[in-house]
């Protein structure tokens, strides 16, 4: 009866947890501080932990992701070359905000330029990229808008390539989104991140030398990038990629973590700091399940040797957060009798890591299982009767 009971009440126990909104279960104390945060595995996309991730921000100089990009895609299609001399013009030399102090008439190759554009976030280079590929940066736009597409981002408004806004409109994405997009750049172009581990843009030829605008790179161990942005309506952001060790101190894997719209660079790097520190902590791969070791036995009268095994169908290896663990749960087919064959399934194991995606592996037979003869059920019977009589004698 009372296992009848908790067949009933573990399923509508489940039912009510899951109604719980995943950003609440994800919460880890430092939302008041910030507006957006979307944190996850570079590899995979496996989120880990989400808090308004799905509101489209303003992103300011995170753009220049997108740009880089962009600009990697010309130059693996031939189009133009990392070495290519590119002319600076007096728009691009007036270009407001951060710089790299490109004069008129000034020749800097490619490359220089994307160095400026990761290292001090140079809106001067950011133009004159995109000028380089499209010509003008208004031909730049669309180009972003189908990378954005190609992408799969849902919700984007790119208006020009630095992310500096003008005449009070600022590019727009989602914390999400910029997550698929970095995950998209560090995939596709990880050099990136050489650039971004840079402590300046020393550049002796042009008496031209400004430290970085990455925090945390060289602080923290295993952050190694990656952009910044900031703007009256964006506040302070910050894409952060790092390294997860395990538990012996071997890179396990990297973490992309996006930070929109803290009210302070100190907020910013306090907010970043926190995400990357509890991702190192908690989260860890785990073998959950091993199909070659049984998941559960139970007595069973008609069966020849007397009980069956269960085996998970397949192998489950999880990124999981060890603070808050996973949730099991397994609905069995007890009442099975013999004959059974060898990958008969009996059963399904839900596997929910709390908070992020759910696994569901089928629980087989490894072994056939025969019918026992009458004189074996009806002395196991009688066995069975016998335990229950000297059990209520001791009541």
């Amino acid at each position: 009866m009372l296992k009848q009971m908790m067949k009933r009440i573990v399923p509508l126990i489940m039912a009510i947890l899951l109604l719980i909104p995943q950003s609440s279960m994800a919460a880890i104390g430092i939302e008041k501080s910030v507006h957006a945060y979307y944190v996850g595995e570079q590899e995979s996309g496996q989120e880990f932990l989400n808090h308004n991730g799905d509101e489209v921000l303003p992103i300011a100089s995170i753009t220049k992701i997108m740009t880089y990009m962009i600009v990697k895609d010309a130059i693996q299609a031939g189009t133009i070359g990392e070495m290519d001399p590119v002319t600076i013009t007096e728009d691009v030399e007036q270009t407001p905000g951060s710089s790299m102090e490109l004069k008129n008439e000034e020749i800097v190759t490619v490359q220089e330029l994307i160095r400026g554009l990761i290292i001090v976030s140079a809106n001067d280079a950011a133009v004159a990229l995109a000028k380089h590929v499209a010509g003008t940066e208004q031909n730049f736009i669309p180009l972003m808008e189908q990378k954005a597409e190609e992408l799969g981002l849902r919700n984007y408004h790119f208006y020009n390539a630095s992310g500096y806004p003008f005449d009070g409109v600022d590019n727009l994405l989602s914390a999400k989104d910029v997550f698929k997009m970095t995950k998209y750049c560090l995939d596709n172009y990880p050099e990136i991140l050489t650039i971004a581990q840079e402590p300046a843009l020393d550049m002796p030829a042009r008496n031209y030398r400004k430290d970085t605008t990455i925090p945390l790179v060289g602080e923290m161990k295993g952050v190694d990038g990656l952009k910044t942005g900031t703007t009256d309506a964006a506040g302070h952001c910050l894409v952060s990629t790092f390294t997860v060790f395990d538990d012996e101190g071997n890179d396990a894997f990297r973490g992309i973590s996006v930070v929109l719209g803290t009210e302070s660079k100190d907020m910013r790097n306090k907010v970043a700091r926190y995400i990357i520190e509890y991702v190192q902590k908690n989260f860890r791969y785990r073998e959950i399940l091993d199909p070659n070791i049984p998941y559960k036995k139970w007595a069973e009268n008609s069966v020849k040797n007397g009980y069956i095994e269960v085996y998970p169908e397949e192998e489950l290896v999880l990124l999981i957060n060890k603070e808050t663990g996973i949730i099991r749960r397994d609905y069995l087919d007890e009442n099975k009798k013999a004959p059974i064959k060898k990958g008969e399934i009996l059963g399904e194991l839900t596997i929910e890591p709390v908070g992020l995606p759910i696994h569901q592996i089928n629980l087989v037979t490894k072994e056939n299982y025969e019918l026992a003869d009458t004189k074996t059920r009806l002395q196991r019977l009688s066995s069975y009767i016998f335990e229950i009589f000297r059990t209520m004698l001791y009541i």
